[in-house]
């Protein structure tokens, strides 16, 4: 048997156990408990979009449960999360203008 650490990362997995532990039938249902759209439940669910952190933590306001439960639900095993390395844009407050650039250590992506 696998344990919910184990699980492979699957966020629908969250969806089905929140179904279960407030007895709601359909997507829809959970989608009108958690105050969300279903459409967002749906693309969740099927794979076209990840797993929002505003998503995250309405679950974990409506439920009460701990995010760390949350993700562990999803199959989600990483501790923290990583920085982007994707570009980052800054906005210069005295030219105002933005300025782009590369940042050359993950420090000053975070930073």
């Amino acid at each position: 048997m696998t344990s919910r650490t184990d699980a492979p990362y699957k966020p629908s997995q969250l969806f089905d156990a929140l179904c279960n532990m407030h007895e709601l039938k359909t997507d829809s249902q959970l989608a009108i408990f958690l105050g969300v759209g279903s459409a967002q439940i749906c693309k969740v669910r099927h794979g076209v979009q990840p797993i929002s952190a505003p998503l995250l933590i309405r679950v974990h306001e409506v439920t009460g449960m701990e995010i760390r439960e949350i993700k562990a639900l999803m199959g989600d095993r990483r501790s923290k999360q990583r920085p982007s390395k994707n570009k980052l844009v800054v906005f210069d407050a005295l030219r105002g203008q933005e300025q782009s650039h590369w940042p050359s250590s993950p420090r000053q992506a975070v930073g």
